[in-house]
């Protein structure tokens, strides 16, 4: 038997069954696979995204298989005043008072001074799905991390009025079972160099509060930069555009290549991820379940068919097209421009393409589609915004690296070792998803001089080392 998407259930969910209206694309939550946006206007969630740094309870709620832990300031004071004896009433209100300044933030949440409390970061549902997002598509459960995520979160610091603190927290709760992760990963070449990073950082346990949000930030952004150059390219497994970033401290013109393939090349792209999110919905909706395949996993699916597999797919494909097509389109000039043309060469994938084609032409060209698709773009674009993009003034946006993400970037690149090649580092950038031009490289050969890190080998020619950043 081949593949067949259940027809009657894409109607229904997409409001398809009555002609005379026009159909709703707003896949459930539940089943989204990419990413974890939502529809609503940005003035709605502009705030949730500037607190990103919240989502880091969720997903350490994952790390250690837990859920996100209601914590009581009123409850927790009393019980640590209760466990210490005080020989006046004034001393016990000097005590709060410490307590309150070192161990609490102004909004009066705990302060994130010991990973363990980081399970504790209370925050709006967003974020506790993005931290939950970030979780799916960045750790890999398969990595053998021994050991040290439970000696980080359990790390006692040896100062008696911090491990206090520490013992009279509420009690986490261990799930039974592992969570099974919803979204799917889109950027396996990224993920593998992130569980690298999240090692050495856990092996350093007392930076690890002040670096895991910095990581996470940026693995969040080099993730769906190539997630969706790899979205984009379907079921082509030729090389997605590499992304070029240049630093906060440098001067930018048009015509570099870190300018036209930085955020240039990559504002348009970003637009595709609601077109993709809706097609790959669609396409798992089968009559046997809803399924969570990839384009890539249900290429696979198809190379095992047999010829009566293959024949009853594609039939099945085509109806949706078809239904898809005739549900949205109307008498619109856009039509009329409208041409699909592939290089593929399976006509089961044909459809697929087919199918995405119409959603994402209808997402470009009409109104309120356009709306909800900007919606999509608007959640990257805000977090991009306000850390990772830098206004050149006429000529618009470029990704952008502070000197804390260099810092932090370059530590991880040359880990363990006392120092390393340039070359090395530019390299090891690259492979998480950083391009540098000319002009960067050069730039950041000033940085690391002003650090004093920069060294070089009198037998060596024009080799360049980089010392360890500590």
């Amino acid at each position: 038997m081949g593949y067949k998407i259940d027809i009657s259930k894409v109607k229904k969910d997409y409001s398809m069954k009555d002609p005379t209206k026009k159909p709703t694309h707003k896949p459930k939550t539940k089943d989204k696979l990419i990413v974890p946006y939502n529809v609503r206007p940005l003035k709605e969630h502009k705030d949730i995204i500037k607190r990103f740094d919240e989502c880091i309870g969720a997903f350490c709620c994952n790390l250690l298989n837990c859920n996100v832990t209601e914590f009581n300031k009123e409850v927790f004071f009393s019980d640590i005043i209760n466990s210490v004896e005080f020989e006046t009433e004034n001393d016990k209100e000097k005590f709060k008072e410490v307590v309150s300044t070192i161990f609490f933030d102004e909004d009066k949440g705990i302060a994130k001074f010991h990973p363990k409390v980081l399970v504790y970061s209370m925050t709006e549902e967003e974020n506790i799905e993005m931290g939950n997002f970030l979780y799916d598509v960045l750790f890999d459960e398969k990595e053998n991390y021994g050991k040290c995520i439970e000696e980080v979160f359990e790390n006692k610091t040896g100062n008696v009025l911090t491990d206090l603190i520490l013992d009279k927290l509420p009690e986490v709760a261990i799930n039974s079972e592992k969570k099974k992760k919803q979204y799917k990963n889109f950027a396996e070449e990224i993920t593998s160099v992130f569980n690298e990073d999240l090692k050495y950082l856990l092996k350093g346990k007392r930076n690890f509060c002040s670096q895991i949000v910095t990581l996470l930030k940026f693995y969040y952004v080099v993730y769906i930069l190539r997630a969706v150059g790899n979205l984009n390219n379907m079921f082509d497994e030729k090389e997605v555009p590499l992304i070029y970033f240049t630093f906060d401290w440098e001067k930018v013109s048009k015509g570099r290549i870190g300018y036209e393939n930085g955020w240039c090349l990559v504002e348009n792209a970003i637009n595709s991820l609601r077109s993709h999110e809706i097609c790959l919905n669609i396409l798992n909706c089968s009559e046997a379940g809803h399924n969570n395949y990839t384009y890539k996993e249900f290429k696979e699916l198809v190379s095992k068919m047999n010829d009566d597999e293959k024949l009853e797919t594609w039939q099945n494909l085509s109806e949706v097209v078809a239904m898809y097509e005739a549900a949205i389109k109307d008498e619109n000039e856009y039509w009329t421009e409208y041409e699909f043309d592939s290089d593929t060469e399976d006509d089961i994938l044909v459809e697929v393409e087919k199918l995405y084609g119409l959603i994402h032409n209808h997402h470009s060209k009409v109104t309120n589609a356009i709306e909800l698709s900007r919606r999509y773009y608007d959640w990257f674009f805000e977090f991009c915004r306000n850390n990772f993009l830098r206004n050149r003034g006429r000529n618009g946006m470029t990704l952008n690296l502070t000197e804390e993400y260099v810092i932090l970037l370059t530590k991880l690149c040359i880990k363990d070792e006392q120092k390393v090649r340039l070359q090395y580092i530019i390299k090891e950038l690259e492979r998480r998803g950083v391009y540098l031009d000319k002009d960067s490289r050069n730039r950041l050969i000033d940085f690391y001089q002003r650090l004093n890190v920069l060294e070089k080998k009198s037998d060596s020619g024009d080799a360049l080392y980089v010392r360890s950043i500590l």
